[in-house]
């Protein structure tokens, strides 16, 4: 019987890649709930206190945490924080299509990339120094609207 998910996580192709990711998403979809809207409620709980906006990982099974570029690690990014959360309560995290959140002060037409000095942000900047690591969170649609490009990481 063939595997639901992907047997291999090295991409050979871009096509190759497209299934990664596509497979890789529906194993997150599986231990979730996803809502009309595209909001995916994870069943994990926040292991520090998260902002609507910031950018999140899972550091270990059944948590989230804010993600940072300046390691593989910490920039696995899973998706967005939804809304502001406490330290052990579920956390609404969006990991497709668009995300708007209104203390954002975005510029549209923009990249954005996972920050490498601030747990959760984004920035505009594409990090450059070797160990940290280039992840594409999204590229802004207004102010305060992104259409989110969740992709594989970039290891400098």
């Amino acid at each position: 019987m063939a595997s639901t998910y992907p047997v291999s996580t090295n991409p050979q192709s871009l096509s190759h890649l497209r299934v990664v990711i596509d497979r890789l998403r529906k194993q997150i979809e599986d231990t979730s709930t996803t809502i009309g809207d595209g909001t995916v409620v994870l069943t994990s709980t926040a292991s520090v206190d998260l902002s609507a906006g910031e950018v999140v990982y899972a550091p270990s099974a059944g948590s989230l945490a804010k993600a940072k570029a300046d390691a593989v690690t910490t920039s696995k990014i899973i998706g967005v924080a939804t809304a502001n959360v406490l330290t052990g309560q579920l956390a609404s995290v969006r990991s497709a299509g668009i995300i708007t959140v209104p203390t954002w002060s975005l510029t549209a037409n923009t990249i954005y990339y996972l920050d490498p000095s601030t747990a959760g942000a984004i920035t505009a900047t594409a990090p450059t120094i070797v160990g940290q690591v280039v992840i594409p969170v999204g590229i802004a649609v207004s102010e305060t609207t992104m259409k989110l490009l969740l992709t594989p990481l970039v290891l400098l």
